[in-house]
């Protein structure tokens, strides 16, 4: 897609004498490409839909109650207002006739950064949402949905995926945190040959860490020694000698010295500001009456954090979200904080 103008740029509130939100919200949005949606396609009493893609920048309080369950938010680094800034990728599917739409909004909670919704909503065989075949049977379009898609989880790196970038956590002299981390490896595919580790490591000594196998999650791990297994770079692990596989069907457990943790648990404010900002005259148009959210898999185990930990209530004390749509998830929770 080729941006039709140069980035439009949208505050918080917009000057239209909203309250602000004084400790955490989203400061603005940049839309940096606007295109027409499904080839110009109309659907019905709708309409054409628009496609939006940009940013969407956040500020948060750590002193504000309802921040304070993030883990590490007081060791982020702060602006000059003592606030911490984030950025998400943003990407808003809406009529392009806002009053034509019917005052709902889907917000997808993506699956590692990758959408899920049209495929499951629309039964759409195609992930490009700028031709006609992307539409699918257009199950959401002709009922004139919004769907909002944003990056929530800090881990999530490519190409054509929802990323959200948050600050590193510091000491509060400025040097780097050092801590345990563990590492889980599921491996349920032959030929997996390295394992990623999720933070950098902050030594290469292997002495300092622990690599544990075992077939089902009730068996005892099995300790593998320091000559079965080495770091191929500070980031990533493989089992001795070099090449080997690790085995099919076996969970192992990687504990080690890690460094610069990512304060990831940002991923959920930043879905609950935006979920506020859009109650307010905003980027889609018109204020959203009823806000839904819709998972496949991970991310409904983030929204059962996401619950539990309070995120679905702003800071102006009202429901984020109406209800929530999960989709073949699991029952537990995750390291989302």
């Amino acid at each position: 897609m080729s941006p039709c103008c140069s980035a439009l740029v949208l505050c918080a509130c917009l000057g239209l004498g909203m309250p602000a939100i004084a400790s955490a919200r989203i400061v603005r949005i940049e839309i940096e490409h606007r295109d027409p949606a499904f080839g110009g396609a109309s659907f019905g009493d709708v309409g054409v839909y628009e496609l939006l893609r940009g940013h969407a920048y956040g500020e948060l309080d750590p002193a504000d109650p309802h921040n304070q369950v993030i883990v590490d938010l007081t060791l982020a680094p702060r602006n000059a207002r003592g606030l911490v800034e984030y950025r998400t990728d943003i990407q808003i599917l809406r009529p392009a006739d806002p009053a034509r739409g019917n005052g709902r909004v889907l917000f997808e909670l993506n699956n590692r950064g990758d959408m899920r919704a049209f495929s499951e909503l629309n039964g759409s065989t195609s992930r490009m949402l700028d031709v006609p075949d992307g539409a699918g049977l257009s199950f959401t379009m002709r009922q004139g949905y919004v769907i909002v898609d944003a990056g929530w989880d800090a881990t999530v790196t490519g190409a054509n995926l929802f990323t959200i970038q948050v600050p590193t956590a510091r000491n509060s002299d400025g040097s780097p945190i050092v801590g345990v981390s563990l590492q889980e490896f599921v491996v349920d595919t032959p030929d997996v040959k390295s394992g990623a580790l999720t933070y950098r490591a902050a030594t290469l000594d292997k002495g300092k860490a622990k690599l544990t196998m075992r077939a089902l999650y009730s068996d005892a791990p099995q300790e593998l020694g320091t000559d079965r297994w080495e770091y191929v770079d500070d980031k990533t692990i493989g089992l001795l000698p070099r090449g080997t596989a690790f085995t099919e069907g076996s969970l192992y457990e990687f504990t080690y010295l890690a460094t610069d943790p990512l304060v990831v648990g940002i991923g959920f404010a930043a879905v609950r500001d935006l979920g506020t900002h859009l109650r307010q005259p905003s980027v889609i148009g018109r204020p959203a009456e009823r806000i839904y959210t819709f998972g496949m898999s991970q991310p409904i185990r983030f929204g059962h954090d996401f619950l539990k930990l309070g995120f679905n209530q702003g800071e102006d004390g009202r429901q984020v979200f109406d209800g929530m749509l999960n989709w073949i998830g699991g029952a537990s929770g995750g390291f989302f904080n």
